[in-house]
């Protein structure tokens, strides 16, 4: 048994969307592309790191590594990703 690295990949593309929702610049695509930026990756992480931990209580767990590097970077990507939403919003806000 391993890590539910399909977590981290599903967390990867919830950026990766978060990202495509820039361009457009959209007041409420941007909403979304925080909220993908944000919210669900650190909700994938959560998950990924419950089940890990479960994961790990069994013998036949194999521990694999850079997986600790990978979660932190998800993490502050999406959030930096969600700070360039949260900018846009602010800025259309004040605009009204």
């Amino acid at each position: 048994m391993s890590a539910p690295k399909y977590l981290l990949g599903l967390a990867a593309c919830s950026i990766a969307f978060s990202l495509l929702l820039l361009f457009p610049g959209d007041f409420y695509l941007n909403i979304a592309g925080y909220l993908f930026g944000s919210v669900v990756v650190v909700l994938l992480v959560g998950m990924f790191r419950r089940v890990d931990s479960e994961r790990r209580q069994t013998p036949t767990y194999s521990p694999q590594r850079g997986l600790a590097g990978a979660v932190t970077s998800l993490i502050l990507f999406g959030l930096l990703v969600a700070m360039t939403h949260a900018w846009f919003i602010a800025t259309e806000l004040s605009k009204q």
